[in-house]
């Protein structure tokens, strides 16, 4: 009798890592469709083939942890959640620039609708206070990379266009008028919260649960190859024409620092905010630039101490995968396990 698989079998994870290129690159080229939902219709692919692929083998998303569980649905949470996020949406779009809410088109609305009721049920069926000190950890860990480059990096740091640098790393052609700004801490919890959201539904789904796999299971390997297939990803969006925050190396390695985050944290819950944290941070330093600098250029290098600082997190993060699941982590006994299954 075949076993039923633990994980997404490793041949079908190679086949998502082309899809989820090649579905971007197409949509991206269907201009019908890029003009109805936005450049953002690459980021929300990928929540959708991750999806299918999990769920089309019967395999749960395993979106939140496994718990520890509520003894009952909390339902106050889940609305306290909901009247939080308003809150900050609209307090921080309204002290921010208008550039922050004319960029979030239909696709990435979308994402951040979806990733909202995921949180909500999130909160409400699963004790999040084991999880409050990961949580500090990773936006600790996603804010100093930028810190240390505004200290070290000068002018150098030019991120561009306030709007979505957490939100998404794509972004409209089209570039902001970055002026009116309220300060970096405004624009910081938008762009956080836009990115916890919109990102736990598309890219973390993808290169974290999907190409990753359960954390328990996942060694250097796993995380090395999925940072490799984040950066190829935005690579290939980059060359649609549309135009990305950060480099390549840059998004790699920031995917790589996601991932160890997700490994020693057992939780997608933990890297998202990882994640939202460090784009946020990226976009919110140009809040700091002087208000009267318009049509800011988008740069696609980042300084030296970011890089540096970011390279520096994924080696000890890293380091410490290696330290709990080894170099390969249960790749042999997964490729067993999957010959069982076949």
């Amino acid at each position: 009798m075949a076993l039923s698989p633990r994980d997404v079998p490793y041949w079908a994870r190679g086949v998502a890592a082309l899809l989820l290129c090649v579905a971007s690159w197409w949509l991206l080229r269907t201009q019908a469709l890029r003009d109805a939902v936005g450049d953002s219709i690459a980021l929300l692919s990928l929540g959708v083939v991750a999806a299918f692929m999990i769920r089309g083998m019967q395999l749960p998303l395993a979106i939140w942890p496994d718990g520890p569980w509520r003894t009952r649905f909390s339902t106050p949470i889940v609305i306290g959640m909901a009247v939080g996020f308003a809150l900050v949406i609209g307090l921080a779009s309204f002290w921010s620039s208008h550039a922050l809410a004319s960029n979030l088109d239909l696709g990435l609305g979308a994402a951040v609708v979806v990733g909202t009721v995921v949180w909500g049920f999130a909160a409400g069926l699963i004790q999040q206070r084991p999880y409050l000190r990961w949580y500090g950890l990773a936006i600790i860990l996603g804010v100093l990379p930028h810190g240390v480059g505004l200290v070290f990096g000068g002018n150098d740091l030019q991120v561009g266009l306030v709007a979505v640098a957490a939100a998404a790393p794509v972004v409209t052609q089209e570039p902001a008028v970055v002026t009116g700004s309220g300060g970096v801490v405004p624009t910081f919890l938008y762009l956080v919260a836009i990115g916890a959201t919109s990102k736990l539904v598309t890219e973390e789904l993808a290169f974290r649960r999907l190409i990753i796999g359960r954390p328990g299971d996942a060694g250097l390997v796993l995380l090395v190859a999925a940072a490799v297939i984040a950066g190829t990803w935005q690579w290939i969006v980059s060359q649609a024409g549309v135009q990305v925050v950060g480099s390549v190396a840059q998004f790699a390695l920031a995917a790589a620092c996601a991932g160890g985050v997700y490994i020693l944290a057992g939780s997608l819950l933990v890297s998202v905010v990882f994640s939202s944290a460090y784009w946020a941070a990226l976009g919110a330093s140009s809040a700091s630039r002087p208000a009267d600098i318009e049509m800011m250029p988008l740069s696609t290098t980042a300084s030296w101490p970011v890089t540096a600082a970011t390279l520096t997190i994924g080696i000890v993060l890293s380091v410490l995968v290696v330290r709990r699941n080894g170099i390969l982590g249960g790749v042999l006994k997964k490729v067993a396990d999957d010959a069982a299954c076949d």
